[in-house]
């Protein structure tokens, strides 16, 4: 089973099978790195996104531009249970 980026992470957080672990590079994959893998043998025309497609990676910042998020919005709260909790005694008062 072959799945694309998109099917792995939504079937992995609706609990369902998936093809295999998602893959997110949080730093990206340095030129630097590219230029030395280029002397250890890897393809000289090799870009960073043939080096991504090889290793298998899903998703590299900005997650933004690849789910269509705006991360603009800043929220302010955020439930937790010792809110929930919280808010439970002060009905029952």
């Amino acid at each position: 089973m072959h799945m694309t980026y998109r099917e792995r992470f939504r079937r992995l957080f609706a609990g369902e099978e998936v093809d295999r672990v998602p893959f997110v590079d949080l730093m990206d994959i340095w030129p630097s790195t590219i230029e030395r893998w280029k002397g250890e043998g890897l393809d000289r025309h090799a870009t960073v996104d043939t080096v991504r497609a090889i290793v298998g990676v899903d998703i590299t910042f900005p997650w933004e531009s690849q789910f269509g998020l705006d991360i603009t919005e800043v929220r302010r709260t955020y439930p937790t249970e010792h809110s929930r909790l919280a808010s439970r005694g002060r009905q029952r008062r």
